[in-house]
């Protein structure tokens, strides 16, 4: 891969990113409170949604046509808001974990599902048991709790059929492919010396990028577990990673504030 643009606007470290479906936004949550608004052709900053109503953003993520982002904050809250203008559409609660912790609990993995319908929240705090949460995206109602693991989330996210999930847990070094439907394990990727702090899927589903604490992004494939190229290129804790709807291009988002596009080449 070949570094092609970085982006600077953050005064914090950068702790999620998504790519737009159409390929146009990158949307960037920051522990200094905001949701940056990238355009991706030319770098520049077009929106910025923050207030103490933000607070310390832990993971972004669009819908599959573009026309909503989520973000998940330190708060125990989901937000829902329309990409063209950043209005707030829906604030989601998750009601066990502010019961039992006031509030502190963080949902670290946060994705839509293929269809749009729902959004899955993944549980950082043993409070809930690692467990995945399913909220409707357009009803108001408790969202249902699929999956119970013991463990504390990290990233998760859906292959673009939607029968695979990728998921890191907090601590390990080591992520997974499971079952969407049932969450049985079908492989583990191993290769990175600490954490692994986000996932995802290239656009076909062939691939994987995984960002880690030990400052490394790493490209996998799929089918076997492998990984194939290592791209260098932060000075801190690569927190979030995506592709861009053509796979094409990778972004990352470390600790040290930087957002760096990578080309991969073929």
């Amino acid at each position: 891969g070949r570094l092609m643009y970085v982006f600077q606007g953050h005064t914090a470290g950068v702790l999620s990113m998504a790519v737009s479906p159409t390929g146009t936004l990158l949307a960037s949550g920051s522990s200094d409170g905001t949701v940056k608004l990238w355009r991706i052709d030319d770098g520049a900053l077009a929106r910025t949604i923050s207030g103490s109503f933000i607070g310390r953003v832990l993971r972004v993520a669009f819908s599959p046509d573009g026309s909503l982002f989520a973000l998940a904050n330190h708060q125990c809250f989901l937000q829902v808001r329309r990409t063209d203008s950043g209005v707030l559409l829906r604030t989601l609660a998750q009601p066990n974990c502010l019961a039992r912790q006031e509030g502190t609990v963080s949902a670290w993995g946060l994705t839509f599902s293929p269809d749009g319908e729902h959004l899955l929240a993944g549980e950082s705090r043993p409070c809930c048991g690692g467990s995945l949460q399913q909220w409707d995206v357009d009803e108001y109602r408790p969202p249902i709790t699929l999956l119970g693991y013991g463990l504390r989330f990290r990233d998760l996210t859906y292959s673009p059929d939607g029968s695979m999930l990728a998921v890191a847990f907090e601590g390990s070094p080591v992520f997974w492919l499971i079952n969407a439907s049932g969450g049985d394990p079908i492989r583990t990727f191993e290769g990175h010396s600490y954490q692994v702090n986000s996932v995802a899927f290239s656009p076909d589903g062939t691939l994987l990028v995984s960002g880690s604490g030990d400052h490394k992004v790493r490209l996998w494939r799929v089918e076997d577990g492998v990984w194939s190229h290592t791209l260098v290129g932060h000075d801190d804790d690569v927190n979030s990673v995506a592709f861009s709807p053509d796979g094409s291009t990778i972004v990352s988002g470390s600790e040290d504030g930087i957002v760096i596009l990578w080309g991969i080449l073929p």
